[in-house]
């Protein structure tokens, strides 16, 4: 049995997974205390390590911890004697695991997992197609088909078809994958990486690649060079998954992207950071960008990329080719945004850190607070992973509010950091923020009152 609520997918609640470090000796710990109960696993579990380590090896790291912290019986004989709110731990556990690496132990645990919760009643629509997008992420295309038939009640997308690429040419190949539909497939055929290439590492989920997606095909100069010689890759997860391929491809046809059969086998380490730009010559790495931000400086940067491997010269491009760039970014800012920043931050309790201490002191000290709705392991779990900007708080996770709380407990919540603004419609209903907060909304996103038109702009 299957219930609905609504809400996002689970993996979405990963965007602010960040909390306290842990150390190796923390690990050692939980080994030697079985008497954690599964609550403060999970804030184990989700801790990130000390170093300046990548997403790659963070994530490895994090599956270790799934693997040290619950044992297989806790995901076999053990899962009959648990608790509900143990089983829905244990699944978002494994979710997290499989978000990281969708290995095949970490897919039996979730799925026995899920199927205990859904014998219950307790488990979610999320928790079984975000199940299906971790098969299909593995490329276990067998089991995301026996999982439709498991939930028949759910509509989960059809299982593309695997279209093999066929024999290897010589020379310095590799395969990528080509979504297509009508019936759904995936494509398999090998590119060359001999010739000088752009090859960019990008995911559906990244409004960043999106951006760039967008405008690098428009512009006049740089458009025939990205048409013939990029490729955009993207590295398959429960985040990139076929459906939201195909949908980010018919949105931009002129950037289409490929899932590379083996990220290990490309020439860039690392596939989870995007967008990142390789400009390619020789299957050898000459030079590589990191991020988007717009406006003409990208638009240069490109540029003198695809210098670098001989493709344009761009010190004889016009000083002044890119500055269109600039202009559109400017009519479209939002001119009423800065002064709703303003008076977010004087109408905000927690603007840093040293805020955010302070309220867990009065906490301690027998005050209330919209904090002390959650666990004492989901305040732990939020409190460390609130991040801060020069204004305020830039987001914290959102799994456990979603998961605990009521819509008004959460705005209340999200108040305190002042994210209503950003987290209405999302966490929680708009109709809950007071006129002045919809007011201010309407004021940093330039809707209602506050719209550009053509005369404003």
């Amino acid at each position: 049995m299957i219930r609905s609520t609504g809400l996002i997918s689970v993996t979405a609640a990963f965007v602010f997974t960040l909390v306290s470090t842990v150390t190796a000796g923390d690990l050692q710990a939980t080994e030697q205390s079985p008497d954690l109960d599964d609550d403060q696993r999970f804030t184990r579990l989700t801790a990130p390590v000390d170093g300046q380590l990548g997403p790659t090896e963070r994530g490895r790291i994090q599956v270790e911890r799934f693997k040290t912290l619950w044992s297989d019986h806790d995901y076999g004989a053990g899962l009959d004697d648990a608790p509900d709110a143990a089983i829905l731990l244990r699944l978002r556990a494994a979710s997290t695991a499989a978000f990281y690496e969708p290995a095949d132990w970490v897919l039996e645990r979730y799925r026995a997992a899920l199927d205990d919760a859904s014998g219950r009643g307790i488990a979610a629509r999320e928790h079984v197609s975000d199940l299906f997008d971790a098969y299909l992420a593995a490329s276990r295309h067998d089991q995301a088909r026996a999982l439709i038939g498991s939930y028949p009640d759910l509509v989960l997308p059809e299982v593309p078809e695997v279209v093999s690429p066929g024999p290897a040419p010589s020379g310095n190949v590799r395969i990528l994958w080509r979504v297509a539909d009508d019936p759904p497939r995936l494509e398999g055929f090998h590119v060359k990486l001999d010739a000088p290439r752009l090859l960019i590492v990008s995911s559906p989920n990244c409004g960043f690649c999106r951006m760039a997606a967008r405008v690098l095909p428009a512009d006049e100069m740089l458009g025939p060079l990205m048409r013939e010689h990029a490729t955009w890759l993207v590295a398959k997860s429960l985040n990139d998954t076929y459906p939201r391929m195909l949908r980010l491809n018919r949105e931009y046809p002129e950037s289409p992207h490929y899932f590379v059969d083996d990220p290990a086998d490309w020439p860039m380490a690392e596939f989870k950071s995007t967008p990142r730009f390789h400009f390619v010559h020789k299957g050898e790495i000459v030079e590589t960008l990191a991020g988007w931000r717009g406006g003409s400086e990208a638009l240069w940067a490109i540029a003198r990329g695809f210098e670098s491997i001989g493709l344009l010269d761009a010190e004889s491009l016009p000083e002044e080719v890119f500055a269109y760039a600039d202009e559109r970014t400017a009519a479209h800012r939002c001119p009423t945004r800065d002064r709703a920043m303003e008076l977010i931050v004087e109408a905000t309790p927690i603007m840093n850190r040293e805020d955010l201490d302070a309220h867990l002191e009065k906490i301690r000290a027998g005050g209330d607070s919209p904090l002390l709705a959650l666990s004492v392991e989901a305040r732990k779990r939020l409190v460390a992973s609130a991040r801060f900007g020069n204004y305020g708080a830039l987001g914290f996770r959102i799994d456990d509010v979603r998961a605990q709380l009521e819509p008004p407990q959460i705005h209340a919540i999200a108040s305190l950091f002042g994210l209503q603004h950003t987290y209405s419609g999302m966490l929680f209903p708009t109709g809950l923020l007071s006129a002045e907060d919809k007011n201010l909304k309407a004021m940093l996103e330039c809707t209602g009152k506050y719209e550009q038109t053509d005369d404003s702009a």
